[in-house]
């Protein structure tokens, strides 16, 4: 009996652990089960290339886990700074994930260092963390260094940028697609690829490509972006009517001609090596040929075809070679790599053999190497702000010794007073820390104030408005500002203007360049750019709690684009001489003074205001050199003097804008000894070369509205410029 008690004891206590462990253990099997979201992979950049400082394109796929996932994906990295900041896109581009399932897609970026980690998370509606990764070391590149994307096969574009390092000292990114899915679906995707080099031998990337992707790279090109194409055997198919390439086209395609010369194409290579067997491969034939023709099938114009063409797309340009790169007879062609290199030229300062490296040991001591650190020079220098020179601070402690030391001891000793030491030595060290706070406050002022610089383009033909605006922000104390900028539209316009907000850049390694590793104190942990503007919200593109610090600037930049109605500026035309006839006309709403007219190497300065729709008769103007009006040369003794350009002079907006938006007219690197390789966009000097005219003026109302909150608004001493370029096109011959 009693073994049986136990018997049974036993295998109830025994029952009783089971049951316990089957209760704990059902949660934990179906925790096992329930399977959290992942972010599967990131990757930065065009074929894993990026450069900092410019807007970056990240492909993301994301799985849901168990449960469907619904949120949206922020992208942290820092900014210009060292300061983190994080990038969030509209409510609309929220994104929901059925259970089990994968989404891939594309989010952008702004880099400020090139050594850093990219943070990605995707957060649920109610602001919680879901899912996270990230990526070490994002692989990104200097900003002003050239980078080449190729679509297609290998056309020998390694051998071409070799070439450019010898001749140039001129090191290139190079990043190749080969399929559609690495092309952005947002064309600032593209910000920071200076060309793209796209080969139609094979047209199945450029057939996959999605509506999207499409209008991404077509506004790329039309907001300053190079497109070079190859086109050889699909001519036909590519510019035909039905064609959704057929706006590239450099004219009217007639004819596929198998018997073309390759002297001409020899000569512009500058080539010693013979193009053998030319007839391989027929070259398609345009007629009505657009923009400037580079290169003719033979030395001699007469009737030969057109075989390189480079003409205007909106802001961009496209360069058009009638013939397939990767295809016999050009494939097999030693002197492929000196035709690339021709192609991939950059800037007006190639074309005069300048290397890359040109006068940088002249600039080390400014702290910058291109244009856009003097820009930023300039627009730190504010109205009621005094700047505080260490001579002063040296004297004022010079004199504070003095005091408290032999003067103080000679005078009491003097008096026969010693023990007074106690009191006078307090009374001077309080009035001294009075006297630097009065000083400070008085030197820095009391007012967030503001330096805004406004850049507006609108091409005539196709009615294409871009604009660009800089603005630095200064603040007397540590603030964390909410910043707006919408655009003031200069005519009517189809549409609403499209804004892109976020940080300005310095390129170079000088203190706040972006080559630098350091980063600097920080407010909180980071501040928000909101991308796109958010339709659920009504709220436009913007930056949430950006940090001031104190007696500090931040600079921002915004661009933005829109299409106008048509705007109509007048017709112009050139006779024999090359000169410009006709009536300008002044498309805008607003007065434009300082007025002048580029076209070619001359410039028509009217030497008055031109009010909304007035015009003025281009023959009662007499033309002037254009690189002496930008260079300020003059004629001294018989001799040719330019006013030299001082890469410390922050004082004169107006010039210095001159080089922003003309800087190879002027002489390139050449004449500033700075480079023009970010943001070069601004510099329409190309469209001079195309056989385009261009008014410029300058107008006393701004073209955008900035916006801050947080406690502070913009004092009245916040100053701003505006300058506008409208681009004409000219009735004349093809110009070579």
């Amino acid at each position: 009996m009693r073994n049986s008690s136990f018997l049974c004891t036993s295998f109830a206590w025994r029952w009783l652990g089971v049951s316990l462990l089957i209760a704990c253990g059902t949660p934990a099997l179906y925790a096992a089960d329930s399977v959290p979201a992942e972010i599967k992979s990131a990757t930065i950049g065009i074929d894993g290339h990026a450069k900092v400082g410019y807007w970056t394109p990240v492909h993301l796929e994301i799985t849901a886990g168990t449960a469907p996932l619904r949120g949206q994906i922020v992208l942290e990295a820092p900014d210009g700074d060292g300061v983190p900041a994080r990038f969030r896109h509209g409510a609309s581009s929220r994104i929901a994930v059925p259970a089990g399932r994968t989404w891939h897609g594309w989010r952008y970026i702004k880099i400020g260092r090139v050594q850093c980690s990219v943070r990605v998370t995707v957060r649920d509606d109610a602001g919680q963390i879901v899912a996270s990764t990230t990526v070490v070391r994002a692989p990104l590149s200097v900003a002003t260094r050239p980078w080449v994307v190729v679509v297609g096969q290998n056309v020998g574009i390694r051998e071409a940028a070799n070439r450019l390092v010898r001749q140039r000292q001129k090191k290139l990114l190079i990043s190749r697609l080969a399929t559609a899915a690495g092309f952005p679906d947002r064309w600032y995707g593209y910000e920071g690829v200076d060309a793209l080099l796209v080969c139609t031998a094979n047209m199945r990337p450029l057939d996959d490509l999605s509506t999207r992707q499409l209008q991404a790279l077509r506004q790329w090109i039309e907001l300053g972006g190079r497109l070079i194409l190859s086109v050889g055997t699909n001519a036909s198919r590519l510019f035909a009517g039905t064609s959704r390439f057929a706006e590239f086209r450099p004219g009217d395609f007639e004819e596929m001609n198998p018997y073309w010369k390759a002297t001409g194409l020899e000569a512009f290579a500058r080539s010693t090596t013979r193009l053998l067997n030319p007839d391989l491969v027929p070259s398609p034939v345009f007629i009505n040929p657009r923009g400037r023709v580079l290169c003719y099938e033979g030395v001699v114009e007469g009737d030969d075809q057109p075989l390189i063409l480079r003409y205007p797309y909106g802001f961009g340009h496209i360069t058009c070679l009638a013939l397939d790169l990767d295809r016999p007879p050009l494939a097999r062609w030693a002197g492929r790599s000196h035709l690339l290199a021709r192609l991939l030229q950059f800037g007006g300062e190639d074309d005069q053999g300048i290397s890359e490296t040109s006068g940088l040991g002249q600039v080390s001591h400014v702290g910058f190497e291109d244009l856009v650190g003097q820009l930023r020079g300039c627009l730190e220098q504010f109205d009621g702000i005094t700047r505080v020179h260490f001579a002063w601070i040296a004297g004022i402690l010079v004199v504070y010794l003095l005091l408290i030391g032999p003067l103080d001891y000679y005078l009491l000793r003097k008096w026969n007073r010693p023990q007074w030491t106690w009191g006078t030595f307090t009374l001077l060290v309080v009035s001294f820390c009075v006297l630097a706070a009065v000083l400070a406050r008085h030197w820095k002022g009391r007012q967030v104030l503001a330096n805004q610089i406004d850049l507006v383009d609108i091409d005539v033909p196709s009615a294409c408005v871009r604009g660009t605006t800089w603005v630095n922000l200064y603040s007397p104390d540590a603030v964390a500002a909410d910043v707006g900028m919408a655009p003031v539209a200069p005519l009517g316009l189809a549409a609403g203007p499209q804004v892109l907000l976020s940080w300005q850049g310095l390129p170079g390694t000088g203190l706040g360049g972006m080559n630098t590793t350091g980063s600097v104190g920080q407010l909180n942990d980071q501040y928000t750019i909101y991308a796109e503007r958010d339709a659920a919200r009504e709220s436009g593109p913007r930056i949430a709690s950006l940090p001031i610090h104190s007696s500090s600037t931040k600079p921002i930049v915004s661009r933005w684009w829109a299409r106008a109605g048509s705007p109509r500026a007048g017709t112009l035309t050139t006779s024999v001489d090359g000169f410009l006839h006709g009536e300008i006309v002044n498309p805008l709403d607003v007065d434009m003074e300082h007025c002048a007219v580029y076209f070619g190497n001359w410039s028509y300065r009217l030497d008055r205001h031109l009010g909304p729709g007035e015009a003025a008769d281009l023959d009662e103007v007499s033309p002037l050199d254009l690189k002496w009006q930008l260079s300020r040369r003059q004629l001294m003794n018989s001799k040719e003097r330019a006013r030299p350009w001082h890469r410390t002079d922050f004082t004169y907006i107006p010039r210095m804008m001159d080089m922003v938006m003309f800087h190879g007219a002027a002489g390139g690197r050449q004449f500033t000894h700075l480079g023009d390789r970010y943001q070069a966009f601004a510099d329409l000097t190309g469209h001079l070369r195309m056989g385009r005219a261009i008014l410029v003026g300058r107008s006393t109302k701004p073209a955008s509205q900035l916006s801050t909150s947080g406690g502070r608004q913009l004092g009245a001493h916040t100053r701003h410029w505006t300058y506008y370029r409208i681009v004409i096109p000219v009735e004349h011959d093809v110009i070579r």
